[in-house]
């Protein structure tokens, strides 16, 4: 940065003018989606109602390698409201303070610094250009490039914030003419434009940026839906992506809020028998919630809430799976802002990677500041212990509030990619709330129907309560079912049409589980020893029979169960009773088992009582 002092070109008066060179812009943190939010930012400060996003084909600088570049349109009125003039939009273009030492936002500003729209653009790209409409046959533009090694030494001008730069002059690659017919058509007041990327705009595994488009499009979408959930809600406010005519980003709900388990429970007493058997069963899945905690700091107040979401990424044996399967739409009801189930695969950039979208979600105002795991943050934990070694804690999101009020305590970067510093005293406020106990009902599945707090402040980790670790083991498991409507069991858990593994019943008839067996003998009463076809007080013939070729159960031949042929049930032992019970249609038994007749004789008993002639059956 250097500083020149001299008259404007105008002559009108003596300033001081700052100029950067290319190391100011060279910010390789900053993502292509920081800079849109960045634009989308400075159009909601302009009060705009339609903000419309636009990724289009771009060249690579350098080697021609396809890419992509991007335009920001909106119909705010401020450039309206205010006469803007070109003294204005130059104002505009410029770099007031030193991004390293950046000044307090004034009051209603999403986050202007007068830094972030041209150092996050020109951090990626070689122009940034602005051009905004004066009444029904005038408009303004400007124009900032990246100030390279080599245009310096062309001519020391070229540094940003010196006479050549930025200009008026359009680059080549910006038809100011078609774009301000377009905004004239579209009813947009204002169109800002990032061309020519000097840099990768995108990561992983594809050849170039462009083939990553089509998916990255559909990550932008889940992006937008959560930074501006909250304007996203208001159906006033519109953000518009793609098409022209496409439909507004549908707001994102990173916390299941309306998951939680006590709205579940609740949204099932509206329900007809079968789904509110299901619904309740999911319920004890459904999202562990903290009551959101208000604080003060110097007068000012600031909230937070703990979220554990629902397991998975909703497409294992997860209760997110679950929760889909019954909620396709990923929402309760028609107006219910839908959940986050996860981000785009192959998109080109990491910011909703699973292992990314834990941690605290802070909150300025009604956007989303910041969010989610990124070295700059510790993962989203910041100066807590960071439990993010185990990929159970991305279900661990925490939402903070605050007002610009605040901004001299939660200094924000410029570009808003990270916070440079968040106070003692506000840390201290968030632990003590964070140490409230929750959980312990008995309707909640293991390991939360266990009461515990969400947080600690001593150990190995902060959140191994939360975490609900034993050692290192998770004390949690779900996996989905394919045999019932219940959709979900816990491990632990047989489903209703499982049988017992240690009685051979189905389980639901005597509520065994796989920890625990509780069928009773019907020979010797002890519950969950033996199945009762294999109880040691009964002396069980060989299955192969007698060498002397006797049948089974007699002397010389007599049939079983009694003295010379005798029926079953007559002066010999008595048959225990069977017993039966009806449930959803489906009718229950356990039956004797001391002989295949017995059983029949039973079952031929229970038809008669239920008056079910046998040859109704299949």
């Amino acid at each position: 940065m250097l500083f020149e002092c001299g008259k404007d070109i105008n002559c009108r008066r003596l300033l001081c003018r700052m100029s950067y060179g290319p190391a100011t812009f060279d910010t390789p943190e900053i993502r292509l989606e920081d800079i849109i939010c960045e634009i989308i930012d400075n159009s909601i400060a302009a009060k705009a109602t339609h903000i419309h996003v636009q990724i289009g084909n771009d060249t690579h600088l350098e080697d021609d390698e396809p890419s992509l570049n991007f335009d920001v349109f909106d119909n705010g009125t401020k450039v309206i409201d205010t006469a803007w003039n070109q003294d204005d939009i130059e104002k505009a273009f410029e770099i007031e303070y030193d991004p390293n030492n950046p000044p307090i936002r004034a009051e209603g500003e999403t986050g202007k610094f007068h830094v972030g729209m041209k150092i996050a653009t020109l951090s990626k790209f070689d122009t940034v250009s602005m051009i905004t409409l004066q009444g029904e046959d005038d408009f303004l533009q400007q124009h900032g490039v990246y100030p390279s090694i080599e245009r310096i030494s062309e001519d020391s001008n070229n540094r940003y914030g010196l006479v050549n730069n930025p200009s008026s002059e359009p680059p080549l690659t910006v038809d100011s003419e078609k774009i301000v017919s377009l905004l004239r058509e579209k009813n947009m007041s204002t169109w800002v434009g990032g061309r020519t990327p000097r840099v990768s705009l995108l990561f992983g595994n594809k050849n170039n940026d462009r083939e990553y488009k089509a998916n990255y499009l559909k990550h932008l979408r889940t992006y937008f839906g959560i930074i501006y959930q909250l304007y996203l809600e208001d159906k006033d406010f519109k953000l518009t992506l793609g098409l022209w005519d496409s439909k507004s980003i549908s707001p994102i709900d990173p916390f299941w809020e309306n998951f939680t388990t006590e709205n579940l429970r609740e949204h099932a007493l509206t329900l007809g028998t079968d789904d509110k058997k299901i619904v309740n069963n999911l319920s004890r899945f459904g999202t562990l919630a903290q009551n959101e905690e208000n604080f003060l700091i110097e007068g000012n107040t600031m909230s937070v809430q703990g979220f554990i979401v629902p397991q998975g990424d909703g497409k294992k044996n997860t209760s997110k799976k679950a929760m889909k399967t019954q909620f396709p739409r990923l929402k309760i009801n028609k107006s219910d802002t839908p959940a986050f189930l996860g981000g785009e695969s192959d998109a080109g950039s990491s910011s909703l990677k699973s292992s990314n979208t834990g941690g605290f979600y802070i909150y300025r105002g009604k956007r989303c500041i910041n969010f989610g795991g990124k070295p700059e943050n510790n993962h989203g934990f910041y100066t807590l212990k960071n439990p993010i070694t185990s990929s159970w804690a991305t279900r661990l999101r925490v939402r903070v509030k605050y007002t610009e009020e605040l901004d001299s305590k939660m200094v924000l970067h410029p570009n808003k990619h990270s916070f440079r510093h968040i106070s003692k005293d506000i840390w201290d406020e968030i632990k003590k709330k964070m140490s409230t106990a929750i959980g312990g009902e008995d309707f909640r599945a293991r390991p939360y129907n266990v009461s515990r707090p969400f947080c600690t402040w001593s150990g190995a980790s902060q959140f191994s309560k939360m975490l609900a670790k034993e050692g290192k083991k998770v004390m949690w498991a779900h996996g989905d079912c394919v045999k019932c409507t219940l959709l979900i069991h816990e491990a632990n858990d047989y489903c209703e049409l499982d049988t017992c593994e240690k009685c051979g019943e189905l389980a639901k008839i005597n509520h065994c589980d796989r920890s625990e067996c509780r069928t009773e003998c019907i020979h010797c009463s002890e519950i969950g020893e033996h199945p009762s076809n294999e109880c040691p007080d009964v002396e069980w013939d060989d299955d192969d029979g007698d060498d002397d070729g006797e049948e089974p159960g007699g002397d010389g031949g007599e049939e079983p169960g009694g003295d010379g042929g005798e029926e079953p049930g007559g002066d010999g032992e008595e048959i225990p009773e069977a017993e039966y019970f009806e449930e959803d249609g489906i009718i229950y038994a356990t039956l004797p088992v001391d002989s295949k007749e017995s059983c029949i004789e039973k079952l031929q008993d229970i038809l008669k009582d239920l008056e079910i002639s046998s040859s109704d059956l299949e």
